[in-house]
């Protein structure tokens, strides 16, 4: 859950109203258009592997999707992101 104060990330999460019987994974995948998808930010704490896991899916119709690495700026308390340029 997003508090209000972090709706300008303007960030799709979609809760799904129960689970299937036979779902033992604690998340869903869920079909959208590519054009849907604009952005994804890496996490500070994302291992290097996931990291290029991740930016080798944004391939065949994904293109435009921009990556961003997140970092912490200890000082000033809060997350910042950079472009991942590919």
């Amino acid at each position: 859950m997003k508090t209000c104060a972090w709706s300008y990330e303007k960030e799709w999460r979609i809760p799904a109203p129960g689970r299937r019987p036979d779902d033992s994974e604690l998340f869903g995948d869920y079909g959208f258009h590519p054009r849907e998808l604009t952005a994804i930010y890496v996490g500070p704490n994302c291992p290097d592997e996931d990291r290029a896991d991740l930016l080798a899916l944004l391939t065949h119709g994904l293109e435009h999707v921009q990556a961003h690495q997140m970092s912490f700026d200890i000082p000033q308390a809060r997350l910042v992101s950079r472009p991942i340029l590919r």
